[in-house]
C-alpha cells in the first residue's frame, strides 16, 4: 500500500557514487596535491636561486679583492726581493708559489660537494608514496 510518509525501501538508501564520480574524486585530489606539491617546489627553488645568487656576489668581490691583492704582493715581492736575489729566482718563486696555491684550491674545489636541491619536495613525494601504497594494500584486503 503506498503511503505519504513512508518511502519505499528504494529511496530510503541513498544511491552510491559510480566510478565517475569516484574517478572525479581522485582526479580533483590529486590537482590540489600537484599544486601543492608544485608551490613546494617553487618555494625550494627559490630559496636555493637566493643562496646561489648571494654566493655569486661574495665570490666576485672575493674574486675582485684577491686580484687586487695578488698584483700587490707580486709587485712588492719582485721590487723587495729582485735586487737581492735576482729578479727571475724572485718571479720563478712567486711562480712556484703560486703553483702550489692553485693545487690546493684546485684540490678543494674538487671536493666541494653541493647541497641537496629539492630535499623537503623528495622527501613529500616519499611520503606520498608510502600513503599510496599503504592505501592500494588497504584496498586490496577488503
Amino acid at each position: 500500500m503506498f503511503s505519504f510518509f513512508r518511502r519505499s525501501s528504494e529511496e530510503s538508501a541513498p544511491p552510491k557514487p559510480g566510478w565517475k564520480a569516484r574517478a572525479g574524486f581522485i582526479a580533483r585530489a590529486a590537482v590540489v596535491h600537484v599544486g601543492a606539491l608544485s608551490s613546494l617546489f617553487v618555494l625550494e627553488l627559490g630559496e636555493y636561486a637566493r643562496q646561489a645568487r648571494k654566493c655569486a656576489v661574495l665570490a666576485v668581490v672575493a674574486a675582485f679583492l684577491l686580484v687586487v691583492g695578488y698584483v700587490s704582493f707580486c709587485v712588492c715581492a719582485v721590487l723587495w726581493l729582485g735586487p737581492e736575489i735576482g729578479y727571475v729566482p724572485c718571479l720563478a718563486l712567486l711562480g712556484g708559489a703560486h703553483l702550489v696555491a692553485g693545487l690546493v684550491v684546485l684540490g678543494c674545489a674538487v671536493r666541494q660537494k653541493p647541497g641537496p636541491l629539492l630535499r623537503d619536495t623528495c622527501e613529500e613525494l616519499k611520503t606520498d608514496y608510502e600513503c599510496l601504497r599503504m592505501m592500494i594494500e588497504e584496498n586490496r584486503k577488503s
